[in-house]
Parts: C-alpha cells; sequence; structure tokens
C-alpha cells in the first residue's frame, strides 16, 4: 500500500466506529511508532470529521526512567491541542519485572490487565465510547504464532479482532477495544510517519528475548528472510475470523432466547446439538459474565473449548458443574449460570450484583463486531 492511501483506509474505519459507538475516541498512547501513527491519523481524521479525540499514556512503573518518558510522550502531543492524560500503575511491589531482573511469572499478564483498567477508567470519565489501540498486522501475525506454539483452535486462530469488549468492564455503556491499524503492517506505518518527518521512542522491552512475543518476532522475522512471511499468519487469521463471526452469528440468536434474573443467567440448548459449538459460544458467554461477578471486575481470559464441552456432557447428564467461578445447574430446556458460592470456610462475599446489564453489554458488543467486521470484512495484510 502506498502511503497516500493509508490516511483514507484507517479514516473509513473510524467513520464507521464513530457512526457504530459515537464519534469520542480514547487513543492507548506509547510513543512507538505503531501509536504514533495512530494517534497523528486519528488528529487527522477528527479535524475532517469533527470528532473527539483524546489520548492516554499509562506509565507502568516497570523500568526507571518511565515517568519522565511518559511525560515526553504527553508533551509532544499537548501543543497540538489533543488532551492526553498520563496515568500510572500503582502497582504491588510483587509484580515488579524490571528489566535488569529475572521476570516474575505472569508479571506482563498483571501490566496488560492494569492497562486495560486505566484506559477504560480515563475513558469512562471522558465519555469516550472507543478506546483505539494501534496493533498492527504484525503484532497479529506473532498473536497467531504464540497461540499456535501453546495450542490452539479455530477460535485462537482468528487472533484480534478489529473491535471487542474491554476485559476491564463488562458493565452495559462500558468503552469497546478497536484496532483500526490491524490489517497494516508496520513497516507502512513507519514509511508513512517518516514521508511526515515524524519520529518515534523504541521501547527497551521490544528486545528482551525472556518475553516469549519478543521471541516469537524474532523467529518470525527470520521466516519472513526466508520467504514465509508472516503476512500469511494474517490471512489465516482472517479466514478463522470469518468462521469465528459465523458461529457468533447463531450464538446471539440463542443468547437473545436467554432470560436473566439477578446473578442468574438461563440458557436455552439447541436440543439437537446441546454440546456443540453454538451451545459452547454461548455457555462460555455466560459463564464470563457470571464468573466476572464473582471475581471482580476484570473479565476472565479465555476458556480451553474442551472444559466446556465436559462442562456440558456433565450437565445433560443431570449433574451441576463449577468453571470459571461459576456454577452450571441443569434445567428443562437448557442450563442455569450464576456466580459460583463461597466455599466452606471462607467469608462471605457481597451479594453478586444483577447480571442483566453485563449480559447485555457483551451481547451489544458481540452485534458491533459482527457489524463493523461486515463493514469492513477481513483481509491480508497491506
Amino acid at each position: 500500500m502506498s502511503g497516500g492511501g493509508l490516511p483514507e483506509r484507517v479514516f473509513a474505519r473510524l467513520d464507521t466506529l464513530a457512526a457504530l459507538c459515537g464519534p469520542a475516541f480514547l487513543i492507548g498512547l506509547s510513543g512507538g511508532s505503531d501509536s504514533t501513527a495512530l494517534m497523528a491519523l486519528a488528529r487527522l481524521w477528527a479535524l475532517r470529521s469533527g470528532g473527539r479525540v483524546s489520548a492516554c499514556v499509562v506509565d507502568h512503573g516497570l523500568r526507571p526512567g518511565s515517568a519522565a518518558e511518559a511525560e515526553a510522550v504527553a508533551a509532544r502531543w499537548r501543543p497540538t491541542g489533543v488532551p492526553v492524560t498520563i496515568q500510572r500503575w500503582e502497582h504491588p511491589a510483587a509484580a515488579t519485572d524490571r528489566l535488569s531482573q529475572p521476570p516474575r511469572q505472569a508479571s506482563q499478564a498483571l501490566a496488560r490487565a492494569a492497562r486495560h483498567r486505566l484506559l477504560a477508567a480515563t475513558a469512562r470519565s471522558q465519555a469516550a465510547g472507543v478506546i483505539l489501540l494501534g496493533h498492527t498486522a504484525d503484532d497479529q501475525a506473532e498473536t497467531v504464532a504464540l497461540r499456535l506454539v501453546r495450542g490452539t483452535g479455530p477460535d485462537g486462530l482468528a487472533g484480534m479482532s478489529q473491535l471487542a469488549p474491554s476485559p476491564a468492564d463488562g458493565w452495559e455503556g462500558a468503552p469497546v477495544l478497536a484496532r483500526p491499524l490491524l490489517e497494516l503492517s508496520r513497516a507502512v506505518l513507519r514509511d508513512w510517519l517518516m514521508s511526515r518527518g515524524m519520529d518515534w521512542l523504541e521501547d527497551p522491552s521490544n528486545h528482551q528475548r525472556r518475553f516469549a512475543r519478543v521471541a516469537v518476532r524474532e523467529r518470525l522475522a527470520r521466516l519472513a528472510q526466508a520467504k514465509a512471511a508472516p503476512e500469511r499468519l494474517v490471512t489465516v487469521a482472517s479466514q478463522a475470523l470469518r468462521l469465528r463471526r459465523a458461529l457468533d452469528t447463531d450464538a446471539l440468536a440463542l443468547a437473545r432466547r436467554a432470560t436473566v434474573e439477578g446473578p442468574q443467567i438461563t440458557v436455552p440448548l439447541p436440543a439437537t446439538a446441546p454440546a456443540g459449538p453454538v451451545a459452547q459460544r454461548v455457555t462460555a458467554w455466560a459463564l464470563a459474565v457470571a464468573g466476572q461477578s464473582a471475581a471482580g471486575s476484570s473479565l476472565p481470559g479465555p476458556i480451553d473449548p474442551m472444559q466446556i464441552t465436559r462442562l456440558l456432557i456433565r450437565v445433560s447428564q443431570g449433574r451441576p458443574a463449577n468453571l470459571a467461578g461459576a456454577l452450571v445447574r441443569p434445567v428443562a430446556g437448557g442450563i442455569c449460570v450464576g456466580p459460583e458460592p463461597p466455599r466452606r470456610g471462607r467469608r462471605l462475599e457481597p451479594v453478586p450484583p444483577a447480571l442483566a446489564g453485563r449480559w447485555a453489554h457483551l451481547l451489544h458488543s458481540t452485534q458491533l463486531a459482527l457489524d463493523m467486521d461486515q463493514a469492513h470484512p477481513p483481509g491480508g495484510c497491506a
């Protein structure tokens, strides 16, 4: 793709997002090439369309000088008139993972979860319905490669979506995540930035091979040199995403027949395939919403499909089952899913909130993702 055609392609996606979710966007800004390109493009879009764009720099505090770097990134953009907020992660000492020390297990996951929480809180405070992230086709290839190494099914092969619920907040009306650069290569974005005389920061952690994603990135670079281009992984993700969206369409039709009363979701299951793919998808949604109310505000991570299959088989035999912080009981024609009760010996937890808002938000976000993909079908890497 030529640099001249890049803005129009991104503007089209931002126009669709504005039509679906409102024209107020918060950008997750790191100062790297991807988020710098996103910031510049979104600002041009706002000037053209009248939309509202702001940015948030998250300082994870995981290495010396991070606070100064965050301030430098924010200071660069403030003269343009774009409001930029800095949010610092006040993490427990046990989560600290300084680059000069061996990593603590899951420290990157903790930092990622904190980043999503801070971005979601900032977006809500600014009445921004969309959080824009600068993930590119390179990130998509890395994601698919990591999932292949760790073992995944068709869902995992679909990689990241153009639009998805924020994992930090499942309440109705919460911001959604959007990735308008997902089918653009980092090289194309950097060429565009350089053509405009713009530079960017390099994150030192991008060169720390002890991080799994960095090791995969280096291997993908070697594959590209050997003519096994990572773009093929992006094509695989696009095809898998089409299958995922077809399944989501059928699952939405079933999920809209569910009833939600207080902390319980009653889901009808197809009589012909009570443990089939559609039933599994809706059950996973119900587990995520009910388990979320038990675990706190953050959405739990993906659930192994085989675990859901075993759960549905057990429940079809008339036995209740627990999974992902939720209790699933058999009822006539389907299942009832609610938060797992506190175990004996533990202090009583607060009464879980009603799940109707969270369920409605999940289904609404899924429909938005389908609408986004219909307007901009997933394709290859440019």
